[in-house]
């Protein structure tokens, strides 16, 4: 008997939700709100206090977008509503309000008894606040010294490679600038017609290109080019390029490399 009870009542739910279901409409608006701060001050003397004061600031508005949910139904039920990404208060009767900046889903439920016939909707709804929350932003670019021109070149030719391959090509360039001082062993600023241009034990050049990819190599082959300059303007040099100026270059390649 119980059972079919039950049955009878799922068959005029059912009913119910046939003839008649909620009717859902969201919207944006905008909401003005102000902050208020209290700030309490006392007088005391020998650690008695004589009297505070209070006095309240109210900061200027500020405007924030607003969710807004209305929800039409039958007269009397009782309505739900419930999200797992946002907190939705009642602005009004069948009327909901989302501050939580993003995209939404809200599971709106109706519920009652209308004319002896339990009432019953279940439905999913999208509210769009705002633009979506920002994104983190990300890290900002590093300082790069970039005193021969090598540092910032580095830094970019170096982006597609993972940390540790940047890593070794830093290290790589940190060991040539060492061999100019025979640190541990001497190696030289060879030109291309040097007899040991090509020779990895006696040219940097040739060491480098056997240590870091190609293609960093290659990368900064006109930046180095334009760091010997660094101490000329429109062809006139003040001061020569000496075997420190490769030292302090080839680091600052190093530093951008690894940034």
């Amino acid at each position: 008997m119980q059972r079919l009870a039950v049955a009878a009542v799922l068959f005029l739910a059912t009913l119910a939700n046939a003839q008649e279901s909620l009717t859902i409409t969201t919207a944006q608006t905008e909401a003005s709100v102000s902050v208020k701060t209290t700030v309490e001050t006392c007088t005391s003397i020998e650690g008695i206090t004589l009297g505070c004061i209070e006095k309240s600031t109210t900061a200027e508005p500020t405007i924030t977008p607003v969710g807004i949910i209305k929800v039409g139904g039958p007269v009397g039920i009782r309505l739900r509503l419930k999200s797992r990404t946002a907190t939705i208060t009642t602005a009004g009767p069948n009327t909901y309000s989302v501050a939580t900046p993003g995209t939404h889903l809200v599971e709106v439920l109706g519920i009652g008894i209308i004319d002896g016939v339990l009432f019953f909707d279940e439905q999913d709804v999208t509210v769009v606040v705002g633009t979506g929350p920002n994104p983190p932003p990300g890290p900002p670019d590093p300082t790069v010294e970039n005193v021969y021109g090598c540092g910032q070149p580095a830094y970019e030719a170096s982006r597609g490679y993972n940390p540790t391959e940047r890593a070794i090509i830093a290290q790589a360039y940190k060991d040539a600038a060492l061999t100019l001082y025979g640190q541990p062993t001497l190696k030289y600023l060879t030109q291309p017609a040097d007899p040991n241009h090509a020779n990895p034990d006696k040219s940097v050049f040739a060491w480098l290109l056997q240590n870091v990819p190609a293609e960093f190599y290659e990368a900064m082959r006109d930046p180095i080019v334009a760091g010997q300059k660094v101490y000329c303007q429109d062809g006139v040099c003040t001061q020569q390029f000496l075997k420190s100026d490769w030292y302090n270059l080839l680091n600052e390649i190093a530093a951008g490399a690894e940034k």
